[in-house]
């Protein structure tokens, strides 16, 4: 289940929770509009002791793993380096849970928004 969660630390004062009981569980972002070209891709969420590790992928291509876990409530940002759009439009983010970190309560995961930043 997906669920956009008011929060005023939030960007836009919400972010999304994908409610995951298990490895294998996505959730997908459309970017729209997107020009092509090498960017980094950056990615803010908000973490806590329920969360899980995450997989990213753009448009089918790995670019890295994240762990959301942690013992407070904190709002990070994620850089996961070059990412290369090979032609302008929309394109996909998918972040799937591959895992938990050992002193995790769960599998959930957050995102509250993506940014690509030209090279």
């Amino acid at each position: 289940a997906e669920l956009s969660s008011p929060d005023s630390n939030a960007s836009g004062n919400l972010f999304v929770t994908l409610f995951s009981d298990s490895p294998g569980d996505y959730i997908e972002f459309t970017i729209t509009n997107v020009p092509a070209g090498t960017y980094r891709l950056q990615m803010n969420f908000k973490s806590n002791v329920q969360r899980g590790i995450v997989s990213v992928a753009v448009d089918g291509n790995p670019v890295g793993t994240l762990d959301e876990y942690w013992y407070a409530i904190v709002y990070p940002m994620m850089d996961f380096g070059p990412v290369s759009i090979a032609t302008s439009g929309d394109h996909t983010i998918r972040l799937t849970i591959e895992d938990k970190h050992g002193a995790s309560a769960g599998y959930t995961a957050t995102a509250d928004k993506f940014t690509l930043v030209p090279m």
